[in-house]
């Protein structure tokens, strides 16, 4: 266990005081009402941060005028009328023992046209590389109407009783806008020099500081680099910087991105834990006041270094505040190992906000629904359940997570495994590049189980006539999935075709030039992972584009990894017959073959693996028998966890 004197340790960002220096920094939740008003379930997920001891949480962008919106469901503070409510919200937080901040921007060009209409703008007439709308160009009297709606949000925040104020400077909202050179291209007083293009974010922080008086906190969010060509080189962002650190404000937030480089504002596992920090760090030496650093920093002995050496003040952590709330609280507590780690994979919080969903975590099911499933995962709340025993067939991430929970839940539970060792496929799918972080998962849910009492039994493989003479109360079946092999004639008779679940468990030897057939993210990652160990990789992939079934983020780091390992890939391409080492393959209504490969990797996606659902009462099993993860049927693993967990939560 080490030593996180620092982390823990008092900060304070102007008349603030925090009780250590982690931020909850801001992420889109769309959990608020349309009117902008906080629901219960933005609240309740404030309220489980607050009591998990983060020094400061920061809410997601509040919207300053009804036209400034990405989304539906954003929380606002454009009106008066909207003071009350939030001022009944922060009561929560606070009652909670949480410090809040609350989060203003404006989107400029990147609004929701939706909202935007006619009002859609920017500094100048050039549509953002990722939106369908090209903007007007502000005036002056768009400009002073913007600031002053900064400042009157500013006036209500402060009112509803939020403890600081962040002005969103970052991610290619309005005010990063008129920041950078490459879409700030006025000829006036907001564009040109670094002075005038910094003009408008000067005269914002100063609205809000006569706004809200001289000693509210005021938090500035600013891009250490845009990763964007055409924008603000090193030196630029550092006299940028100077001129914001020295405006006004008690502490610049730094982050990264826009939203043409969207990966580097919410960074994949492929990438380094903290990454971006150096970049970030440097800016602390143009600034005289306290600065927070953001950008994959998912361990307490990370953060820690970071606060050891100097490097900031403050760390900031969005996705890990998702995974585990109680974050803060676990450090504090002496207990890092129980931290439900981040793994970057942007399935619950980035994914399901692309799908027009609110915010979860594929690791925490309890994320984003502590209002919705208040009774079932507020244990210990109320009366727990009379305790059952429960026998979970089964050990990957599904079914011991439902162990876990039905083990909290007071039930005396067995897991079940047939292998030997815990983890199912997800052990499989920690081997290819940059997936390593899943194996800390795993490696998590297997210290909780043995901290939990749960009773495993390892190399036992589950029969119905077994489970009747065990007579459990409850049964619930989580055996996953199997490889999915087509009819395609040929393939089952071929000794060059192995699958890819034992190329990744190391019990397929794969060298030479390889032919991986099937294009989904498991058959890509295989690619991936023989690639790097040297062998000459094609991918054939009936679909029209590989890796589909991947997150946007982490597709567009894995394909562009592919082509740096000189990966062919061959879509369109449907393989319809198998002749030794060779396939036939139909592109274009032309079937051709394809030679001179000394292995064949088939990737053609899972099956799920549930006929014990059925097996078990037909066996004469009278006790309750349900399922879990990929024995209901395919899917990632937000939905076997979430499955898994509600799964134990009615028993």
């Amino acid at each position: 266990m080490g030593n996180f004197d620092n982390l823990l340790s008092e900060g304070r960002i102007g008349t603030l005081t925090l009780k250590n220096r982690m931020i909850a920094t801001a992420a889109v939740t769309d959990m608020a009402g349309e009117d902008g008003l906080p629901t219960e379930q933005f609240v309740r997920f404030h309220e489980e941060k607050a009591c998990g001891g983060w020094g400061l949480v920061i809410t997601e962008n509040y919207a300053i005028v009804p036209e400034g919106k990405t989304h539906v469901r954003l929380p606002a503070l454009w009106d008066d009328s909207q003071v009350a409510p939030h001022a009944e919200f922060v009561r929560r937080i606070h009652e909670a023992g949480g410090t809040i901040g609350a989060q203003l921007f404006h989107p400029g060009r990147v609004a929701n046209p939706a909202f935007a209409g006619e009002r859609l703008m920017g500094p100048s007439p050039l549509r953002d590389p990722t939106a369908q709308s090209t903007p007007r160009e502000m005036s002056r009297g768009d400009i002073r109407f913007v600031v002053d709606a900064f400042a009157s949000a500013a006036r209500r925040a402060k009112e509803a009783g939020f403890d600081l104020v962040e002005i969103h400077g970052a991610h290619g909202y309005l005010i990063n806008e008129f920041l950078s050179p490459a879409c700030n291209k006025r000829c006036d007083e907001y564009g040109g020099t670094l002075e005038n293009r910094a003009r408008f974010a000067l005269e914002v922080i100063g609205a809000i500081r006569d706004a809200v008086g001289p000693d509210f906190p005021i938090s500035f969010r600013f891009n250490a680099c845009d990763h964007v060509p055409g924008s603000n080189g090193a030196y630029e962002t550092r006299a940028l910087a100077r001129m914001i650190g020295s405006s006004g404000i008690d502490l610049l937030n730094i982050s990264q991105g826009v939203p043409a480089s969207r990966g580097v504002i919410t960074p994949p596992a492929a990438i380094p834990p903290a990454f971006y920090a150096a970049s970030a760090c440097k800016l602390k030496e143009a600034v005289d006041v306290p600065i927070a650093v953001v950008g994959r920093i998912s361990d307490p002995a990370i953060a820690e270094e970071l606060l050891a050496s100097e490097a900031t003040d403050f760390v900031g952590m969005g996705r890990s505040s998702l995974a585990d709330p109680q974050f803060p609280l676990k450090v504090a507590q002496g207990r890092p190992e129980d931290i439900i780690p981040c793994i970057a994979c942007l399935r619950g919080c980035a994914g399901e906000s692309r799908r027009g969903h609110a915010v979860h975590c594929a690791l925490n099911p309890r994320t984003g629904r502590e209002a919705e499933y208040a009774e079932c995962f507020d244990l210990g709340a109320g009366e727990l359940p009379e305790a059952k025993s429960v026998m979970v067939v089964g050990g990957g991430i599904a079914g011991m997570e439902v162990a876990l929970v039905a083990a909290a839940r007071g039930h005396d539970v067995d897991l079940y495994e047939a292998g030997d060792k815990l983890g199912g496929q997800w052990r499989l799918a920690a081997v290819p590049p940059g997936k390593q972080l899943l194996a800390s998962f795993a490696s998590w849910q297997v210290r909780q189980i043995v901290k939990a009492g749960v009773r495993v039994h390892l190399n036992e493989k589950v029969t119905a006539d077994a489970v009747v003479a065990a007579a459990p109360d409850v049964v619930v079946v989580a055996t996953g999935s199997a490889p999915s092999i087509p009819p395609i004639p040929g393939l089952a008779e071929s000794p060059f075709a192995v699958g890819s679940w034992d190329v990744l468990a190391g019990a397929a030897a794969v060298r030479g030039k390889v032919a991986v057939l099937g294009g989904g993210q498991v058959g890509v990652e295989t690619a991936e992972f023989l690639a790097e160990q040297g062998a000459w990789v094609t991918i054939i992939e009936a679909a029209s584009a590989i890796a589909s079934d991947a997150e946007p983020i982490p597709r567009s780091w894995l394909l562009a990894h592919l082509d740096e390992l000189g990966v062919s890939v061959r879509t369109d391409t449907k393989v319809v017959e198998v002749s030794g080492s060779g396939v036939y393959a139909e592109h274009g209504g032309v079937t051709s073959k394809l030679t001179g490969f000394d292995t064949l990797v088939t990737a053609f996606g899972s099956r799920s693996e549930a006929s014990l659902v059925e097996e078990i009462p037909a066996a004469g099993f009278g006790g309750r028998v349900l399922a879990a993860g990929d024995a209901l049927g395919v899917a990632d693993a937000f939905e076997d966890l979430l499955s898994a967990y509600e799964a134990a939560c009615t028993i």
